[in-house]
């Protein structure tokens, strides 16, 4: 189990273009399987970045939004996920 820096460290080097968007959420997804388990900064760190990664996937952020959001997640910023995205609202009209 990965601990919330270790999450943060990873999710730099994306922010940083040292790894792929893929590479990084098979990193993630092997490390964080059982967060279920892991203190609460972890869980919750990580739902955040599973979140953000999902409003990607399915169109409601632009590559340039999820680099925003994830950039204020690495910082420890919770906010980062607090509102809908001015695309995804766009979509719902």
């Amino acid at each position: 189990m990965a601990t919330a820096t270790e999450i943060r460290e990873q999710l730099t080097r994306f922010l940083a273009h040292e790894q792929p968007l893929n590479s990084f959420v098979e990193w993630l997804t092997r490390n964080t399987w059982n967060s279920h388990r892991a203190d609460a900064e972890v869980r919750e760190l990580a739902g955040s970045i599973e979140l953000e990664l999902a409003e990607y996937s399915n169109g409601h952020l632009t590559a340039k939004e999820l680099r925003a959001k994830l950039s204020a997640l690495a910082r420890g910023h919770r906010s980062a996920v607090a509102h809908t995205s001015p695309s995804a609202k766009r979509k719902e009209a």
